[in-house]
């Protein structure tokens, strides 16, 4: 199984009622999401090349090659690539929290750095988390659940007790 191919039990084409997956909206909208991500970490990586002679600093992120991954995986349907767009908020938060409390912190925004001491860093860390936990706020919707998941009306779940 490629590493963004769905699981078995979703198939690639359909969710829930044997939607297609380019009409799905959860997967559509947190799929170009992190497509629009991707690019944006693109642009910042060639902002960056293009102001290093004034800011004597270049930000090589490749961070987008996930985002890009997490945007196909997303529009396909892949269960885990939906677990992982959940957990980015919550592996940034506490990395950027711990800014809060100590001044050795940098955040790197396309080729500008700030320093935990300057709000500047207080902004931009508030704004990666937010940028960050918009899909992972829709996915864990109960829509969010049921566009990753292949259960007809009138299915059990696994864990649940049919008496």
């Amino acid at each position: 199984m490629k590493a963004c191919e769905p699981s078995a039990h979703v198939p690639p084409t359909s969710s829930v009622g044997s939607e297609p997956c380019e009409l799905n909206p959860i997967r559509n909208f947190t799929g170009t999401y992190y497509r629009i991500l991707g690019w944006i970490g693109v642009a910042s990586i060639i902002v960056s090349i293009a102001t290093a002679f004034w800011t004597d600093f270049i930000h090589f992120d490749l961070s987008f090659v996930l985002w890009f991954w997490l945007g196909r995986c997303l529009k396909e349907g892949n269960p885990t690539a939906r677990k992982w767009a959940i957990a980015q908020p919550l592996i940034f938060l506490p990395i950027l929290v711990i800014g809060f409390f100590t001044t050795k912190m940098k955040v790197s925004f396309g080729g500008l750095q700030f320093n935990s001491s300057e709000l500047a860093y207080y902004l931009i860390a508030t704004l990666i988390v937010v940028i960050f936990g918009i899909p992972g706020l829709v996915l864990m919707t109960k829509k969010g659940r049921a566009a990753f998941t292949n259960k007809e009306d009138g299915e059990q779940d696994m864990n649940s007790n049919p008496h």
